[in-house]
């Protein structure tokens, strides 16, 4: 009976008066049922009522004068009605209703033997028995229908008149206008729909396995955990994980947020903690899980401290590991800012497992893209390993949000399925927070300034970073944005000295381009901000966090207080414009790209994945500069690469990467070469 104490307590009334009007009814029926037959027979002996004789009913029925042919099984009474030629022939008046008593008597003596007439009598006697059971039946359908009536009907409007009380009740916490209610329905998640997640996965499953069968750890002297917190950015599945938990095991899961306890009367936090708890206990096992625990679980410093908030905290921390019982209850917890909590929260004891939920890898958010996309109406053209690729540090809310905003895209273009202009469309969205603008005025020096600065962004990201580059467009947002150009980040935890530096060179590149093309510093605009304040971010890091610095060390700046800010201010100061003077040299190496490709923006507007790798192709394949677009390397030494060396490179690289022009210009090739 565990399921009937998950059940609401409305519910729970509805259920129990149901079941008890439908055992009387059964009660009823079954004592209607096993007397019927004696009852049944108690009536036709008592039965003495004659009125036409066996002879005179024998006539009338091979004359075929009756219809209506009735028999009352209770009075054991056969009865018809004469025909008009019938009563003027035997002088009957009035209805001309005649009946024959005493029928199961002449069905025993053999004196009715018409097939009609026994028929007749055969199908009054089986409703007559079947009577209790219909009746029954009546009775368990009334009772549905009553049920569902009040679930749909009743129950919601007297959920939303307790949820709305009076105006003259809001001003003040009572006990009887603020009853708290708490959630123990659960969405149906189960821990296969978790995904992005699989190094946590034993973890989760260690957990399950030990809410269902605690006393095989107990019986080996393990105690069970009283808490996990799941801490990592928001949106990568905390309280997904939580409800999958519950799920899997089967108990109640009781959700509330941090942000609930928090009141400006006094004492009411701690109440609702109590009450929470309360209403775990009524259950053997139960999981609370509690949202944003930081509302209430920062850590006390004693200055301007909350008393409200240290009251509800100390109540959570009493009812998790205090002097009041609290076995076969897990208290789940997320938050964002592990730093921030309390250490007496967080001591084994509480919260004795902390999980982090990062966000997805590659193979993750694919994984996630495929969940996602089962109720999408995506078109062939549309690659989930190319959205999970370009897609790097979103979350699981984020990809869901992608795919979310292409199918409302999708719809608003009265198109049938979801293509990669849709998904294209949805991430410039995100990314810029805004839209493309469809008309707007630009000046052609901007437009040739903007134009530079994305191609010196792509360039040096394709060739330095060795980073794909998915798209470069000069398009301006609404949000601000000049243009944008969407880069594929490396992928994994660990970055080299060599990679951060690259990551600064990128962010250099659009400022370094806008330097060749002007000529002089004292003309570059402002639109390099953003990227000055990304790559000031990574060199801080390089010198405070990471020690990548020569001249300080491995020496985390951060903890050393009193630390004269000019040296640090100093050495930044080398390091950015060291590695700005080579993103410099660099794009004056590519000057021809550089300007070609700017050009061709300016044309176009846009340029994908394969018109950026095309032209890039263009200007470094006689010059053996090192990119990341893969060209075949023959090996003399077998046939068949000798027969792919006669056809030449012209057909090995995809024609779309190779427009007419190069092929022409500067692929062909001669048989000896």
């Amino acid at each position: 009976m565990k399921w009937l104490s998950k059940l609401e307590k409305d519910i729970k009334i509805v259920l129990i008066i149901g079941s008890i009007v439908i055992l009387i009814s059964g009660l009823l029926t079954l004592y209607a049922t096993i007397n019927a037959p004696s009852r049944l027979e108690t009536l036709r002996r008592n039965s003495s009522m004659e009125f036409i004789s066996l002879d005179e009913f024998k006539t009338f029925v091979t004359e075929k004068e009756l219809t209506s042919l009735e028999y009352d099984v209770e009075k054991d009474i056969l009865t018809g009605i004469l025909k008009e030629e019938a009563k003027i022939k035997y002088g009957i008046t009035g209805s001309g209703r005649v009946a024959l008593t005493n029928i199961s008597k002449l069905i025993e003596e053999n004196q009715i033997i018409n097939e009609v007439v026994l028929e007749t009598i055969n199908e009054a006697e089986k409703i007559y028995l079947s009577k209790p059971i219909n009746h029954f039946a009546t009775t368990v359908v009334s009772v549905i229908l009553f049920s569902v009536i009040y679930l749909i009907l009743f129950r919601p409007i007297r959920n939303n008149s307790i949820a709305s009380p009076s105006a003259s009740n809001k001003g003040s916490y009572t006990s009887s206008n603020k009853n708290e209610e708490f959630k123990e329905k659960v969405e149906s998640v189960k821990l296969s729909d978790v995904k992005g997640h699989d190094e946590i996965k034993e973890d989760l499953e260690f957990l399950i396995k030990l809410l269902k069968n605690p006393k095989r750890y107990e019986k080996l002297g393990a105690r069970v955990p009283k808490g996990v917190l799941l801490f990592g950015p928001p949106g990568t599945g905390k309280t997904m994980i939580a409800k999958a938990m519950a799920n899997e095991v089967g108990i109640p899961f009781i959700a509330t947020g941090g942000s609930d306890f928090v009141e400006k009367y006094v004492g009411v936090g701690a109440k609702r903690v109590r009450e929470i708890f309360a209403e775990a206990k009524k259950h053997e096992k139960a999981i609370i899980y509690i949202d944003e625990i930081d509302a209430i679980g920062r850590k006390r410093s004693g200055d301007n401290d909350n008393d409200e908030r240290i009251n509800t905290l100390n109540a959570l921390l009493i009812e998790m590991d205090g002097f009041r019982d609290s076995s076969g209850i897990m208290v789940i917890a997320s938050t964002n800012r592990l730093d921030i909590l309390d250490e007496a929260l967080l001591r084994p004891g509480r919260f004795d497992k902390h999980i982090a939920v990062n966000p997805p890898d590659y193979k993750g958010r694919l994984d996630i893209l495929k969940l996602y996309a089962k109720n999408k109406r995506l078109d062939k053209d549309v690659s989930l390993e190319k959205i999970a690729a370009m897609t790097r540090g979103f979350s699981g809310a984020d990809l869901a949000n992608l795919l979310n905003e292409a199918a409302m895209l999708t719809a608003f273009r009265d198109k049938d399925k979801t293509t990669m202009q849709e998904i294209d469309d949805a991430f410039y969205r995100i990314l810029t927070k805004g839209d493309k603008k469809k008309s707007f005025q630009r000046s052609e020096d901007d437009t040739k300034l903007t134009a530079w600065h994305e191609a010196g962004h792509a360039i040096v990201s394709k060739l330095i970073a060795k980073q794909k580059v998915n798209k470069v467009t000069i398009i301006p947002s609404t949000s601000g944005a000049g243009g944008i150009t969407l880069m594929e980040p490396k992928e994994g935890s660990y970055y080299s000295k060599e990679d951060l530096e690259n990551m600064v060179k990128v962010s250099y590149g659009g400022r370094a381009a806008e330097y060749i093309l002007l000529g002089d510093e004292n003309k570059v605009t402002t639109g390099a901000s953003n990227d000055i304040e990304k790559a000031t971010s990574i060199i801080m890091a390089m010198l405070g966090s990471y020690g990548m610095s020569e001249k300080f060390g491995l020496l985390n700046l951060e903890r050393m207080g009193g630390l004269n800010q000019e040296y640090v201010l100093a050495e930044a100061k080398e390091i950015s414009n060291k590695l700005y003077q080579e993103t410099i040299d660099f794009l004056e190496e590519h000057y021809d790209l550089l300007k070609e490709m700017a050009d061709i923006l300016i044309k176009k507007e846009t340029l994908d994945e394969e018109e950026v790798d095309a032209l890039i192709l263009k200007h470094t394949l006689n010059k053996g500069a090192k990119n990341n677009i893969k060209i075949p390397n023959f090996n003399d030494e077998n046939s068949e690469s000798k027969e792919k060396k006669k056809r030449g490179i012209t057909q090995l690289i995809p024609d779309k990467l190779i427009p007419g022009l190069i092929k022409n210009e500067n692929l062909a090739r001669k048989k000896e070469d």
